[in-house]
């Protein structure tokens, strides 16, 4: 994608790393190759920077809504790995509603806290 300042951003891979933001140099590679692949003029590009970030999830990739625990008045949304951008309007709508103490149009029992936590 290129940028409006002219700068062309290349992305993004995935790995277990638990929480090791480090770089590596497959993944730099992969994403260097794939850019001069569909673009060769990238071949004369410099790297300016690249950078690693942490995707929350849980098992399965099932997020946790809903609260702590049945007597705990805090509630959670977490877990969604790389689908929170997608799911984010579900997810304020169902906390909303929990907040407000509505019932969410959602079933949210199947997203509960999992047991391996």
């Amino acid at each position: 994608m290129q940028r409006q300042d002219g700068q062309i951003l290349v992305g993004s891979t995935s790995e277990q790393a638990a929480f090791d933001k480090g770089i590596t140099e497959s993944a730099r590679e992969e994403l260097l190759a794939f850019a001069q692949h569909i673009l060769p003029a990238a071949r004369s590009y410099p790297v300016i920077r690249q950078w690693a970030g942490l995707r929350p999830g849980s098992p399965g990739n099932i997020p946790v809504l809903g609260p702590l625990s049945t007597s705990s008045q805090v509630l959670l949304a977490t877990g969604h790995f790389r689908y929170g951008l997608t799911t984010a309007p579900i997810t304020a709508e169902i906390i909303t509603d929990l907040v407000l103490g509505r019932s969410p149009s959602l079933d949210i029992q199947p997203y509960g806290l999992p047991t391996q936590f």
